[in-house]
């Protein structure tokens, strides 16, 4: 059977400035345990602990040539402005296709912000209205939208 997971041993010392490393990376967490409990069972100044990981977490994205987008609405001038990046941001795997409302009590224009995998702008664009604009329904916001800015350029932000 192919593994699908990876076990990192981090590492985490106390008053060190370097506080937080990558020790040893493993194929099943018996191993990684095993590691920890057999090398350094009484340890004070340095913690371990076991982060578990999917292997080649990516690789359909790849395999399908898309790039990672961040998409952004805020309300400026008495309308929604969407931006849309490729961007170098860092992929959190729970924020991937999620879409999130940042907004503050009694706030009548929330901001919206969506990172997704896509093969062009256009697609990523229809998966962030996909979301936006039921919200925008449901919770009654009803102001018009300006030209999308679209960054074109080959560099990431």
């Amino acid at each position: 059977m192919k593994p699908t997971k990876l076990y990192a041993v981090i590492t985490s010392e106390k008053g060190v400035l370097r506080g937080t490393e990558l020790e040893a990376i493993f194929s099943t967490f018996e191993k990684a345990e095993n590691h920890i409990n057999q090398l350094f069972p009484d340890t004070v100044h340095t913690t371990r602990e076991i982060c578990e990981y999917d292997l080649d977490p990516y690789e359909t994205q790849v395999k399908n040539k898309c790039n990672y987008y961040y998409l952004f609405a805020t309300f400026e001038n008495d309308c929604y402005r969407i931006k849309l990046d490729k961007t170098s941001d860092q992929i959190i795997p729970e924020l991937v296709d999620h879409f999130e409302v940042e907004s503050y009590p009694g706030d009548l224009t929330p901001d919206f912000s969506f990172f997704c995998f896509a093969t062009s702008p256009e697609e990523a664009l229809i998966k962030f209205e996909s979301k936006l604009y039921p919200y925008m329904r449901d919770h009654n916001i009803n102001y018009p939208f300006a030209e999308i800015k679209i960054n074109q350029g080959d560099h990431h932000y």
